[in-house]
């Protein structure tokens, strides 16, 4: 059919060139990008599986790098620890050289002069050791819990090397201890001094830490140790210091030392009713009255009522030994003001026991000396026995404590022991965590190389989804140029068809 208004002809070879067109322009897209998906119509599936490779990847390649920096944190905490050991090894060369017994005391205090430096320097370093603002080390001394038992307290730091959450190395140092409990929490010298017993009859129970003290001088000599210390035993009547640990004295009036078969006793506890109306009679308040939790006008005795006089009013309760209440273990009634005048010599055993008179504690120069037994006056009680320490529990707490350079001291055999021991644990506490940082080094160094080759291969697999081809591409834009030449020729002849139409009209 010859027609002027439809040249399905040209249509058709439009259509060809359009879709020719088309597809160079895609084509050129492809070649310019390197990428064979520019869009979701390009690849739908291809686009989605691509994007979680991408995820992968990505995250697989900071996981390599965060490996790279897990490794230098622990080769840092190694070199520090190196460092460390070989300072500790020079300590250990210090005390055997302090321990031969052809140095004297002076040649030791002055090889402590170093000894001391050195000490100071670890502990320094171990407290200051950091990575990117992180504590490497913790140096506090162990803490136990209710059992006794020690509580983890290592550092442990999670390095990340994976897309994954649970794509992580375990990087961890256990405490290395410059600090020093002298014995675990839970124990105690002898605070509160006294326990209060519930139990019918079995009253008060009092831990005893202490020797009687010595009433004379003598030849016998003692070792003082750091539990003579810890019970705040005594030297001539004056309490042991830090200082006096591992010295070695001779027997003196007043020294008293740490027993250590001492133990919990126990006193029948008496409590008697509290008075109902004052009276003009006046009582010394003394320690038993604290102990036994005694009251004043009805409140509590505190430590610092010890010693004070005072009227009697209504709910003064004191202590008595001599009247047992069914009703509760304690010991408290109301005291005599006044006994008769005794005379009385003070001894070193009233001294050491805490014993008072005339509403004072004996000091060391009332030993020896006469005096009257005035009301209030206590002294010492063989019937009782033992002798104990009176610490507050902060108290006990700085007694306890101690700093690496006062663990580490070669002024004495005793203390060279004590030094050698605490460098031994500490170089195999640190060869420990060397071998555990190593193992984490190791590990941290094969996460990244299997990181290296999952992403290699990854990559190679998402290249085949997304990236041009371009061999491919090349042979399609020149076949999609030549069509689009061709349509373009047909499109002409198909217009000069319709030019024909004009002869018929012309004829």
């Amino acid at each position: 059919m010859t027609v002027i208004n439809t040249n399905g002809a040209a249509l058709r070879a439009l259509a060809a060139n359009n879709r020719a067109s088309a597809a160079i322009g895609e084509s050129m897209i492809k070649m310019s990008s390197g990428q064979k998906i520019s869009s979701a119509k390009d690849d739908a599936a291809g686009l989605a599986i691509s994007n979680s490779m991408t995820s992968q990847i990505r995250g697989m390649t900071q996981g390599i790098r965060n490996a790279m920096d897990g490794i230098s944190m622990v080769q840092t905490a190694d070199g520090i620890l190196n460092e460390t050991s070989n300072v500790l090894q020079r300590l250990r060369e210090l005390a055997i050289q302090g321990r031969s017994d052809t140095y004297s005391d002076k040649d030791r205090k002055a090889i402590q002069v170093e000894v001391a430096a050195l000490a100071t320097q670890i502990d320094n370093t171990l407290k200051k050791a950091a990575y990117n603002g992180l504590n490497l080390f913790r140096t506090e001394a162990p803490t136990f819990d209710a059992n006794d038992q020690p509580i983890d307290d290592a550092i442990q730091m999670n390095v990340q090397t994976g897309p994954g959450t649970t794509d992580f190395v375990a990087v961890r140092t256990d405490a290395i201890s410059t600090e020093f409990d002298r014995d675990k929490s839970a124990k105690t010298w002898d605070y509160p001094l006294l326990h209060a017993s519930r139990a019918a009859g079995s009253g008060y129970e009092i831990t005893i830490f202490l020797t009687p003290p010595a009433t004379q001088a003598g030849t016998a000599t003692h070792l003082v140790t750091f539990d003579d210390y810890m019970a705040k035993g005594k030297i001539a009547g004056r309490e042991i210091g830090r200082d006096d640990i591992g010295t070695i004295v001779t027997q003196q009036p007043g020294d008293q030392w740490h027993d250590p078969d001492g133990g919990p006793r126990q006193y029948d506890g008496l409590l008697g009713p509290a008075t109902t109306t004052a009276s003009p009679q006046t009582h010394l308040v003394t320690v038993e009255d604290y102990i036994a939790k005694g009251s004043i006008a009805g409140r509590p005795i505190t430590r610092d009522d010890i010693g004070t006089t005072v009227t009697q009013n209504m709910g003064d309760q004191w202590y008595d030994a001599n009247r047992i209440d069914p009703r509760d273990q304690r010991y408290l009634t109301f005291e005599a003001a006044v006994i008769p005048p005794k005379s009385h010599v003070v001894t070193m055993e009233d001294y050491m026991a805490s014993g008072t008179f005339n509403g004072r504690y004996i000091t060391l120069e009332d030993v020896g000396t006469s005096v009257q037994n005035m009301g209030g006056a206590q002294w010492y009680d063989p019937a009782k026995g033992g002798y104990m320490t009176h610490m507050s529990p902060s108290e006990y707490a700085e007694r306890r404590h101690f700093e690496l350079n006062e663990e580490l001291d070669v002024t004495n055999t005793y203390r060279i022991d004590n030094t050698l021991s605490r460098i031994d644990a500490m170089l195999t506490k640190i060869s420990d965590v060397r071998g555990s940082l190593g193992s984490s080094a190791n590990r941290l160094q094969s996460a990244a190389n299997d990181l290296t080759s999952t992403t290699t291969n990854l990559s190679e697999a998402r290249s085949r989804i997304t990236d041009t081809d371009f061999s491919q591409e090349s042979v399609n834009l020149a076949r999609e140029q030549i069509l689009s030449q061709a349509s373009i020729a047909m499109l002409a002849q198909a217009q000069q068809s319709q030019k024909d139409i004009l002869k018929l009209l012309g004829q």
